[in-house]
């Protein structure tokens, strides 16, 4: 939908007089936006023959031209194979499509078992293994209850057993000072908040009815901060640090310098102190356990300690990246892979791995 602008899909929502209606000028406009990338292929291959026959001592000039306008999907094969020996075809490195074909992998029945990280989306598990490394983690009050059999106790944090993007995750600090962590907003009794978790299920925000109860880290005046570490095997290319009373964030090297070209992920945005190498060598420590090429490794800092918060296989922000940003970090992708491959040839075990969660993902 990139040809697509805001004023465009605004139009397409509220002029349509009904839903039915709506998904007819939505099959419309997209089946128009995937001709349009369909035929890009054919028409780089062939404005790049016919400029050829023109021009033909500026191929090398002419290849680089073209090469900044494709994409892994819609590069032709001259594009390709110049690209790959004069050394720019990492440029079409694409760390959207490299998740979007991981998560496709994931949804086939024959080969979704070599998405190792995806065994780490399961919280229980998740536990077991941090215990194994012997990391610091909060301790878990409950596991797996409804939310009406679950104990609520302030304070401390409720979370969903299989949730994604913070929703049906509350802060309970007290009985009448609870944090709903999506939409910041500040609830005033456990009452409130279980009516909230009613409705995140009702509407399809939070998968099923099973709950986790844990230690709150921080507190109402010294609020934790969350360290979203983007892990390649080995090699930590971002870090993502977000407090979330107020909502705030930054984006940030692993030296610690801003990356002001991400800012428009979120709306607001703090000075941030970044991760210290310890913190950033505990992530690619536990990166390097883990049979997978990317993996975000999510921790919780208070009071300045390292605490183990979750694993995603799949960050929500990853279709949002500038293009330099998605580049960057799909060619750390592929990178990973090769590493990883390495280290498989080479006979490595991930015994870890294999013990506290088997083959299964």
């Amino acid at each position: 939908m990139n040809g697509l602008k805001h004023n465009d899909l605004k139009v397409l929502v509220e002029s349509a007089g009904s839903f039915p209606e709506f998904l007819d000028a939505l099959a419309d406009s997209l089946s128009q936006q995937v001709a349009v990338q369909a035929g890009m292929s054919r028409a780089l291959k062939k404005v790049g023959y016919l400029a050829l026959r023109r021009w033909p001592g500026h191929r090398s000039d002419l290849i680089r031209a073209l090469a900044e306008y494709s994409t892994a999907c819609t590069a032709p094969q001259l594009v390709v194979e110049t690209a790959a020996r004069q050394g720019y075809l990492w440029q079409m490195a694409s760390f959207k499509t490299l998740m979007t074909l991981r998560s496709i992998k994931r949804s086939d029945p024959e080969s979704r078992h070599s998405c190792y990280e995806w065994a780490l989306d399961d919280k229980h598990r998740a536990t077991k293994f941090i215990d194994a490394l012997g990391l610091r983690r909060p301790r878990v009050y409950s596991y797996g209850k409804s939310i009406d059999d679950v104990d609520i106790q302030p304070p401390c944090a409720l979370k969903p057993a299989y949730g994604k993007g913070s929703h049906g995750v509350y802060l309970a600090f007290a009985e009448d000072s609870i944090l709903k962590v999506k939409t910041t907003e500040k609830l005033s009794s456990i009452g409130e908040l279980r009516d909230s978790v009613s409705l995140d299920m009702e509407q399809g925000r939070v998968p099923g009815d099973c709950w986790i109860v844990e230690e709150l880290l921080g507190n109402e005046g010294c609020p934790a901060v969350d360290l979203k570490f983007f892990s390649f095997y080995g090699e930590i290319e971002l870090v993502l640090e977000v407090t979330r009373y107020p909502l705030a964030s930054r984006w940030s090297e692993p030296d610690g310098e801003t990356i002001e070209s991400e800012f428009d992920l979120y709306d607001h945005y703090h000075d941030g102190v970044g991760a210290t190498p310890e913190q950033l060598e505990v992530a690619r420590r536990i990166s390097l356990e883990v049979p997978a090429p990317f993996l975000r490794i999510d921790f919780v800092s208070s009071g300045g300690e390292l605490c183990f918060g979750e694993f995603t296989p799949r960050p929500g922000s990853y279709a949002d990246f500038s293009r330099a940003m998605d580049q960057r970090l799909g060619l750390a992708f592929l990178k990973a892979e090769g590493r990883l491959a390495d280290d498989l040839f080479n006979g490595k075990r991930f015994d870890t791995f294999r013990g506290y969660l088997g083959q299964g993902g």
